[in-house]
């Protein structure tokens, strides 16, 4: 069972709603009724969307029952050794350079336990630290602070989403009785394991065969930046249909107009902060804003004259008004984000998997090619946590 075959139905039946959609807005704009000829493409793009939606749901099953199966058995499940370690290490180091044809008996066990994608291997403990180490370092989403959650599996997880700060506690006299519960203001966001892949990294042959070269570190690196820069974009701006729900999109928008028709004043940043609810506003919030903006933000000062960004010295980070902040370029030139980001929740499956590509399209250029994939998601669970400013005419320098 293939999780890039899901990665693709998924995709194709959201190209045929799209199309649908194309179709409604064409009609509704220029006020006129739909054709039989758009009824007949609405009821075929509608009738594809659910039919790969079923064989999604089918495929997903499948995975989740093997990967069920694989535990009850305990296929591997037993404490690794240092030993065990070893040996996955040294035959994954081997199956990147010569295939799996290279591996022995016990090489092969060591790679196949886990997978749930067809032709995929296994990566071993010491890669996968690596790897998401890097990705951390490379994500602005988990600079900021966002709460990263770890699945065993990919099914959906329901996160509550809570807003308690309207409501107060009570002063009581002696004998008094309480009144009734106040109760939040509740919901909850699903958080599902879209696929997310590197795209396939090639890599010259005499490299890869050169016992010298750390192929390791090198792929490892190389593969993170790919999967850390497509997620963050996702995490930042997605729209949460069938893929991430982005911060900036579910954040709340201050409504604050600018000062100044110019640029970015420091006025405009005040509004924003102290338009997030205090609770949001402590030791953890944080700025949050692209190169562009931050350089025009370098250059303006508060009313005494005194700079808004301040170097940051020895452990202490630079800051702006007193506050960390983010670089994102995710974000436009005009976006700035302020707010708690713990309440943006990043839920990643548990174990990322390779794919090794030596077929005739690359051994006719002298190449392997290698790609990783991994299950993730990601959503506000709070909007009042977060606000956003957008100066509809900021060029990068302050008023």
């Amino acid at each position: 069972m293939s999780w890039i075959k899901i990665k693709e139905l998924r995709e194709s039946a959201n190209n045929d709603i799209v199309e649908a959609g194309k179709v409604l807005t064409t009609r509704e704009a220029a006020g006129e009724e739909l054709t039989a000829e758009d009824n007949q493409l609405l009821e075929r793009n509608y009738k594809s969307a659910e039919e790969k939606i079923e064989k999604i749901k089918v495929l997903e099953r499948q995975a989740e029952a093997e990967k069920s199966i694989e535990q009850r058995i305990g296929r591997e499940d037993k404490v690794s050794t240092p030993v065990d370690k070893d040996i996955e290490s040294r035959a994954f180091d081997k199956w990147l350079r010569y295939g799996k044809s290279a591996l022995n008996e016990v090489e092969v066990r060591a790679l196949s336990k886990g997978t749930s994608t067809e032709g995929a291997e296994f990566v071993p403990e010491s890669f996968a630290d690596f790897y998401v180490s890097k990705m951390s370092e490379l994500s602005s989403m988990e600079e900021a602070g966002c709460r990263i959650i770890t699945t065993e599996n990919g099914r959906d997880i329901p996160v509550p989403v809570l807003d308690d700060s309207s409501n107060t506690g009570e002063l009581l006299n002696e004998g008094s009785t309480a009144n009734e519960e106040a109760d939040p203001a509740t919901g909850e966001v699903i958080l599902k394991a879209y696929v997310f892949d590197s795209k396939v990294v090639p890599v010259s042959i005499h490299l890869v065969e050169d016992a010298a070269f750390p192929i390791q570190e090198w792929l490892g690196e190389a593969l993170a930046h790919r999967v850390a820069d497509i997620e963050n974009s996702y995490f930042t701006t997605g729209t949460g249909t069938n893929q991430p729900g982005g911060v900036k999109t579910k954040c709340t928008d201050s409504g604050i107009l600018a000062s100044s028709a110019s640029g970015t004043k420091y006025a405009d940043l005040v509004s924003l902060k102290y338009g997030v609810k205090k609770r949001y506003r402590g030791k953890n919030s944080i700025y949050m804003m692209n190169s562009t903006m931050l350089s025009g933000i370098k250059k303006l000062t508060d009313t005494t004259g005194r700079p808004l960004w301040q170097p940051g010295f020895g452990e202490n980070p630079p800051e702006i008004d007193g506050h960390r902040y983010v670089v994102n370029d995710d974000l436009a030139d005009v976006d700035i984000l302020f707010g708690d980001f713990s309440h943006y929740v990043i839920r990643r499956v548990r174990g990322p998997e390779m794919k090794r590509f030596d077929d005739s399209a690359y051994m006719k250029k002298l190449q392997y090619g290698y790609i990783i994939f991994e299950r993730a998601d990601g959503n506000l669970t709070n909007t009042e946590a977060i606000h956003k400013y957008a100066h509809s005419t900021y060029s990068g320098q302050p008023a």
